[in-house]
C-alpha cells in the first residue's frame, strides 16, 4: 500500500501589527503645533499668491476659487503660552485643505513639516480645553521634537 504524501501548511505570515506611527502635515499658528490628515491638504501657499476678497479678511482667492480663511490664533489663544515674535511672522502662509467639498486656507507661520506622529501618544483633550478651543481638535499628540500636536478637525470648524 502506498504511503499518502503528507501536506504541511504553509507558514503563517506574521500579523500586520497596526502602525506605531501616523503621517501628518503638521503646522504652527501662535505657537502651538497643529496637524491634519496629507490627503486633506491640497497645497501650501505663500499670502502674497492669494487675492483678498473685497474688504474681507475671511475671504481669498486663488485664481477664481473662493477659500474661506481659518484664522484659529483666537481659539488657539485660550491655550495660553503666546509671544510677541509670533506677530512678525503670523499668516505668511496658508495651508489649502480640503473637509468634503469646502476648501479652505489655513493662515500658519511657517511652512509645514511631514511629522510622524507617535499613535500610542495620542490622548484626547480635556473637555473643558477642547470647549475653550472651540472644537477644533479633539486629540493632541506628545511628539518628543515637537512637543504638543493638536490634530485639527476641519468639520468642526
Amino acid at each position: 500500500m502506498k504511503s499518502m504524501p503528507t501536506v504541511t501548511a504553509p507558514p503563517q505570515s506574521p500579523s500586520i501589527a497596526k502602525p506605531d506611527f501616523h503621517k501628518a502635515i503638521a503646522f504652527r499658528i501662535h505657537n502651538h503645533w497643529l496637524a491634519l490628515p496629507p490627503a486633506t491638504v491640497l497645497r501650501v501657499i505663500h499670502k502674497t499668491a492669494l487675492t483678498q476678497g473685497m474688504g474681507s479678511t475671511q475671504l481669498v482667492y486663488l485664481g477664481n476659487q473662493p477659500l474661506q480663511v481659518l484664522d484659529l490664533r483666537p481659539m488657539l489663544a485660550a491655550l495660553g503660552s503666546s509671544s510677541a515674535d509670533a506677530s512678525s511672522t503670523a499668516g505668511r502662509f496658508f495651508v489649502i485643505a480640503a473637509s468634503g467639498k469646502t476648501l479652505s486656507a489655513i493662515a500658519v507661520d511657517q511652512p509645514p513639516i511631514l511629522a510622524e506622529l507617535p499613535v500610542a501618544s495620542t490622548h484626547a483633550v480635556p473637555p473643558a480645553q477642547y470647549k475653550a478651543m472651540g472644537g477644533i481638535a479633539s486629540h493632541v499628540v506628545i511628539v518628543p521634537q515637537l512637543g504638543m500636536v493638536f490634530l485639527l478637525n476641519l468639520s468642526s470648524i
